[in-house]
């Protein structure tokens, strides 16, 4: 199911950057390791945040001004993935960037991995 979200995650961040943007992956290590996946989204505002990984939810197309194609339930699919995973999903925008934070990854001697 990790690879389900993370696919869920990277899908989404290509399918809503737009043509020549970016798509960044960042992972910091320690004793609070996360995950980051970044994609240039000018079609999100922070009153969006809110309803980011809510069912249904589609932004706004600043140019059509309708909302953007998709059904809207990759990120409330990946919401409900991180959950059953004990995983904390966050989204953040900065500089024009969606980010999301995937948190609370157990580290691996915990797991009991060698």
């Amino acid at each position: 199911m990790l690879e389900r979200l993370l696919a869920t995650l990277f899908a989404n961040a290509l399918d809503h950057a737009p043509p020549g943007g970016v798509v960044r992956l960042r992972l910091h290590d320690g004793p609070a390791p996360l995950l980051e996946i970044a994609n240039d989204a000018p079609a999100l505002g922070e009153d969006d945040l809110p309803r980011l990984g809510s069912r249904f939810f589609r932004a706004v197309d600043p140019v059509a001004g309708a909302p953007v194609h998709h059904a809207g339930l990759g990120l409330a699919l990946a919401r409900a993935l991180a959950r059953a995973h004990g995983l904390r999903l966050e989204f953040a925008l900065a500089g024009g960037e969606l980010i999301v934070r995937i948190e609370d990854f157990q580290p691996l001697d915990a797991l009991g991995a060698a």
